[in-house]
């Protein structure tokens, strides 16, 4: 395990590297991201120049969870957003190459493709947490701080575990590409808003499916003292081991099924 995650931070490294060289692209990548986040706080603004709540959440309450929810995002888009380029290697029958590489081909996509314009999403999230934070009275302290890191880690494998299980669709479809995964990045979009304002059915999908919900509603309905949302702190754990042991259940049944291909 050790020497996994040595290779993989030496892999990141090389990557983080490639980008550098070109500066003006990392530059104009982290502000996109940031003009991205700030047109979403917008639309909450605007939002709520027209009601006073939605659904019983104040606009603070709102952005909290919009700010939970980009976090672990932009940490997941720094460090694992090689997920991404399964479509295209698989396609292009470039996948054969990690076949033949120690510490498994899974290790080699995740570190392939590292986006610095992460940095952007994860910073602007924790802005508007701290934003948040203030306009609601709620001081940090060590129970609330713990939240936020716990979250944020489990936020980022929760991701993580969907991505790859979405990625792995390519295995059986080749020429399926992104289109799956940018399915999910729709169903992400929900978790940005309080999940009761959503119908039963999208909240049971944010929740036992695709579970972005334990990234951004329930931490913050937590530090919200919102006491019928308790009991899902101890469901964190028990859904984040869940979906990444599923996430490589669904790889491994993937690799399997690979036929090397090329065009």
């Amino acid at each position: 395990m050790h020497r996994s995650i040595r290779v993989f931070g030496m892999l990141w490294l090389q990557g983080v590297q490639a980008q550098i060289e070109y500066k003006s692209d990392f530059i104009i990548g982290v502000f996109a991201n940031v003009i991205g986040q700030s047109v979403g706080v917008a639309f909450i603004w605007i939002l709520f120049q027209q009601i006073r709540d939605l659904q019983g959440w104040s606009r603070p309450e709102v952005m909290l969870i919009y700010g939970f929810a980009a976090i672990p995002y932009g940490i997941f888009e720094l460090f694992f957003n090689g997920i991404w380029s399964l479509g295209g290697h698989v396609r292009l029958g470039s996948f054969d190459r990690f076949l033949i590489r120690p510490f498994g081909s899974l290790l080699w996509i995740l570190g392939d493709q590292p986006q610095l314009h992460g940095i952007g999403n994860a910073a602007v999230g924790l802005v508007i947490v701290n934003i948040a934070m203030i306009n609601l009275g709620i001081t940090w302290n060590i129970w609330n701080a713990a939240i936020l890191v716990v979250s944020t880690f489990t936020g980022v494998l929760i991701i993580l575990a969907i991505n790859t299980i979405l990625a792995s669709v390519n295995f059986w479809f080749v020429g399926i590409g992104n289109t799956v995964l940018f399915m999910g990045q729709r169903f992400r979009d929900f978790s940005l808003y309080p999940l009761t304002i959503f119908s039963a059915p999208i909240r049971w999908l944010l929740t036992w499916v695709f579970p972005f919900g334990f990234a951004s509603f329930y931490p913050v309905a937590i530090v919200l003292q919102r006491k019928e949302y308790q009991a899902y702190l101890y469901c964190l754990p028990f859904v984040t081991a869940s979906f990444l042991a599923l996430a490589l259940y669904v790889w491994n049944i993937g690799l399997k099924r690979y036929e090397s291909t090329g065009s």
